[in-house]
């Protein structure tokens, strides 16, 4: 099961949203839909040469609120996964 934990954004700085981001680890990267969009908010901050601690404009910073928002969403995603069993003795099973 997937369990996002809540993430409370305070400071709207690039600091701030590199490190949200850095807080889900997501090995199977089951989050791509959600973490592409913040990772797209930090792009912007790179292409508007914002600096580090300075704080986002307004329209960034409801862009990053909403993905906020929005990522508890992310549990409902379903991701079917079949394994068959064969007749013969199965020794070693692995996930790739």
């Amino acid at each position: 099961m997937l369990v996002v934990k809540e993430i409370n954004i305070s400071i709207y700085t690039k600091w701030g949203l590199l490190s949200c981001i850095a807080t889900l680890f997501d090995p199977f990267q089951l989050l791509a839909p959600y973490i592409i969009r913040a990772k797209m908010a930090l792009q912007e901050t790179w292409l508007r040469g914002l600096e580090w601690d300075e704080e986002f404009p307004d329209n960034l910073k409801l862009i990053t609120h909403q993905w906020v928002k929005r990522l508890p969403e992310a549990p409902q995603v379903k991701i079917p996964c079949h394994y068959q069993q064969h007749k013969e003795a199965v020794e070693e099973v692995s996930l790739h």
